[in-house]
C-alpha cells in the first residue's frame, strides 16, 4: 500500500454470539435457536465498512489467547475485503470481549457483554509503525474501554495527541452505556476536554452525548437548535468538526473556523450542515447503522469530496446498513451507494421541525436533494 494511504480504526472490539429464543426463568430450560457468529464493536463494524468503501483499512484492537479469539480472528478475516488487514494485539493474561445478543420473539434484542481484553487496551497497544502510515485514524467506543475513561482519560488523550503528532487526522466515537455503569459516572465532560484538542472529528449520537455530558442532560434529542449548542461546546473544547448522530433524523455537522479537513483548504472551515437520512428498501435492524455512517463519511474525506456530500455519503452509507440485520452485510461499495444517490434516492421526511432553525441559520441548512 501506498506511504499515508491507510484508515485505521481502533477501540472496542468483540465477538456477537447470536442466538433466537426466549429468557428463562430461575430454574428453567428454554430450548433456544442454533448460535450464530458475527463481529462486533466499533474496530470491526467501521473498519470493514471502510474496507467495503475502497479503503485500504486496519483494524487495531486487544484480544484473548483463547477459543473466543481465534474465532473473533476467523470472522474478521472473512468479512474483511481483500483492502483490508487485521493489526490484533493478543494479550495471553485476558480473554477475548464477547457479546451475548438474545433475539426474542416479537421483542427487541437482549444483550450480555463481556469487555474482557478491551478493559486492557492502553496506550501501549497502539501499533504507531502503522499509524505513521495512516491517513486516518479512528477510536470507537472508549466507555467500554476501562483504561480509557480512567484516570480522567489520561491514556485515551496520550493516544490522540501521539497520533495527531504523527500526521494522521483523527476521528472519535462513544458508545451508549448503562448508566449505572462505572463508565457512566467518570467524568466525561473532563475527558473530553483533555481529549478533545487532539481530535479532528469527534461523531457521537445525540443519546450518548445526552446521556454522558452532565451539560447537555434535560435538552431536547429533536431540536435543532441545540444540536448547534452542543456541537459548538464541542469544538471549544478543541475539535476541529462535530458529526452528531441523529438516528432516523439524520446527521449534523459543524465544523471550527480553523478545520481544513484533508484538502487543506478552507472548504471545511466554519460548516454547519443537516443532512437526512435516506429511505431504506426495507428495515432490518440499526445495529452498526451509526459506525457504518461514521466509514462513509470518512471515506468522503478519504477521497476528498466536499463536506456537503460526506454529510450525504454518510447517511447513505447508514441507510444501507439497516437494510440487513447485522452490521456490515447491507453495505455495497462506494459506487454502488452513490448510484443509488444519483438515481434520485429519496430521503425520509425530516422528524424534526427544521424551517425555525432554518430561518435562525439564514442560509446555512442544507438538506440532501
Amino acid at each position: 500500500m501506498d506511504n499515508r494511504k491507510y484508515v485505521i480504526t481502533a477501540g472496542h472490539v468483540c465477538l456477537d454470539i447470536h442466538v433466537k429464543g426466549n429468557v428463562p426463568g430461575p430454574g428453567q430450560l428454554e430450548v433456544i435457536g442454533p448460535a450464530g457468529f458475527s463481529t462486533g464493536g466499533a474496530v470491526a463494524n467501521t473498519g470493514i465498512a471502510c474496507a467495503k468503501f475502497g479503503l485500504p483499512t486496519m483494524l487495531m484492537g486487544l484480544i484473548g489467547q483463547d477459543y473466543f479469539g481465534d474465532i473473533l480472528q476467523s470472522v474478521l478475516s472473512q468479512s474483511l475485503p481483500e483492502n483490508g488487514m487485521l493489526q490484533m494485539a493478543v494479550s495471553p493474561e485476558a480473554t477475548t470481549s464477547f457479546s451475548m445478543v438474545l433475539n426474542r420473539p416479537a421483542e427487541d434484542r437482549a444483550f450480555e457483554h463481556h469487555p474482557g481484553a478491551n478493559d486492557r487496551f492502553g496506550a501501549n497497544d497502539i501499533l504507531y509503525e502503522a499509524v505513521d502510515q495512516a491517513r486516518i485514524f479512528h477510536f470507537g467506543y472508549p466507555p467500554l474501554m476501562r483504561l480509557m475513561y480512567a484516570d480522567n482519560g489520561i491514556a485515551l488523550a496520550s493516544i490522540f495527541k501521539e497520533v495527531r503528532r504523527r500526521g494522521a487526522l483523527t476521528s472519535l466515537d462513544l458508545v451508549k452505556v448503562n448508566p449505572e455503569s462505572e463508565a457512566a459516572r467518570a467524568d466525561w465532560s473532563l475527558i473530553l476536554q483533555r481529549v478533545l484538542p487532539s481530535v479532528s472529528l469527534f461523531a457521537p449520537s445525540i443519546g450518548e452525548v445526552l446521556d454522558l455530558v452532565p451539560e447537555f442532560r434535560g435538552l431536547e434529542e429533536n431540536n435543532p437548535c441545540y444540536w448547534a449548542r452542543i456541537a459548538s461546546t464541542f469544538i471549544e473544547w478543541g475539535a476541529g468538526a462535530v458529526l452528531l448522530k441523529l438516528g432516523a433524523m439524520g446527521l449534523y455537522l459543524r465544523t471550527a473556523t480553523t478545520f481544513l479537513g484533508l484538502s487543506g483548504d478552507d472548504t471545511w472551515s466554519d460548516r454547519e450542515i443537516i443532512g437526512l437520512p435516506f429511505q431504506e428498501n426495507v428495515f432490518a435492524g440499526t445495529t452498526g447503522a451509526g459506525d457504518s455512517a461514521i466509514a462513509g463519511f470518512l471515506a468522503a474525506m478519504y477521497y476528498n469530496v466536499d463536506p456537503l456530500f460526506c454529510v450525504r455519503f454518510a447517511n447513505a452509507a447508514g441507510s444501507c446498513c439497516i437494510e440487513a440485520a447485522d452490521a456490515t452485510s447491507g453495505l455495497q461499495s462506494w459506487d454502488q451507494i452513490n448510484s443509488r444517490i444519483e438515481a434520485g434516492w429519496a430521503n425520509l421526511e425530516p422528524r424534526a421541525d427544521l424551517s425555525e432553525w432554518a430561518q435562525i441559520k439564514s442560509g446555512l441548512y442544507v438538506p440532501a436533494p
